[in-house]
């Protein structure tokens, strides 16, 4: 598993409800037109449902205080989910970059530390998913479900000039039309099922996108400092014999009883150790305690700007 399993995951999701653009997603070209295609319907219906339900809350919902209050929330959640989409979309190469960097740059090491915080990520994506779905199911079990008693449904023909007094879960406007009629009331209605699921992947990609980018980098800050917390001692793999790392990324390294580090362990795109640096080890100008800790000054290194690029990515926030 990558470490940027989750975070995939949730582009690819994204990606298949119409939401973004994966690039290289699709080997034939006449698959990424077609894509192209439903992409720019789904923005355009999210585009036309939010201008919707925010004419909707400023044009009725202002003849009641309550009701203003409840379907501004709505809107401002609405649009702020969709903003999330936005963002992805406009900085999705570089938030790709930093993802590939992550993969092949950095530790890797399926280790304890890696599953427990997979294992936490996961947790967080269900967690988010469920808190999301469960909000939007009340409202809709509120909107079809619940019956209206007379003072509310009053209140829906007074505020929002509907005959029929017919609640839905996300109010729409619509001009010249009475969505309360069977006919239009059955269109709105499964409508708003088809919002009500974007608004799913919406919501939990925005509370999830944060956390996760967070939660990775902090994988990376464990791993440091868990060799940080080795100088100085004697190092050791599971099975109890002496080693000498030779790339702390990658988890490398050779048994003691070899006294040179050959140079095939160095092949490593990051080079961690330098050539200049091997070449003192073996020629005996630099002990293995020094070379360990340039491997951990490189990677602190690395890791600073990994946290400024994350920064910059994140910096809405």
């Amino acid at each position: 598993m990558k470490p940027t399993f989750y975070l995939r995951k949730l582009l690819t999701i994204l990606h298949l409800f119409g939401l973004l653009r994966l690039p290289n997603y699709y080997d034939k070209q006449w698959q990424s037109t077609l894509h192209l295609f439903y992409w720019g319907c789904t923005h355009s219906v999210m585009s036309v449902a939010i201008l919707s339900n925010i004419t909707s809350t400023f044009v009725y919902s202002t003849r009641n205080l309550a009701e203003f209050l409840q379907r501004l929330f709505e809107s401002i959640s609405f649009c702020g989910y969709y903003y999330e989409t936005v963002l992805l979309n406009i900085k999705l190469t570089q938030l790709l970059s930093i993802l590939d960097k992550l993969d092949n740059s950095f530790c890797t090491v399926q280790s304890k530390m890696f599953w427990k915080c997979k294992r936490e990520e996961r947790t967080l994506m269900i967690g988010c998913f469920i808190l999301v779905i469960n909000t939007i199911l009340a409202t809709f079990i509120e909107a079809f479900f619940l019956p209206l008693d007379e003072v509310d449904r009053e209140l829906i023909k007074t505020i929002y000039n509907r005959q029929h007094g017919r609640k839905l879960p996300v109010n729409l406007y619509v001009p010249g039309i009475d969505i309360s009629e069977p006919m239009y009331f059955l269109i709105c209605s499964f409508f708003t099922v088809y919002l009500a699921g974007l608004l799913v992947v919406l919501g939990t990609v925005c509370f999830c996108n944060f956390p996760l980018f967070v939660m990775n980098v902090e994988l990376q800050i464990r791993v440091l400092s868990r060799y940080v917390r080795m100088i100085g001692k004697i190092h050791q793999n599971p099975q109890g014999d002496v080693i000498r790392y030779t790339n702390i990324i990658n988890d490398e390294y050779v048994l003691q009883r070899r006294h040179e580090i050959s140079r095939s362990y160095f092949h490593d795109m990051d080079k961690i150790v330098s050539s200049r640096d091997l070449e003192k080890y073996q020629h005996g100008y630099m002990n293995y305690e020094e070379l360990f800790t340039r491997q951990i000054f490189k990677f602190h290194q690395k890791l600073l700007l990994l946290r400024e690029e994350v920064g910059k990515l994140l910096g809405r926030y």
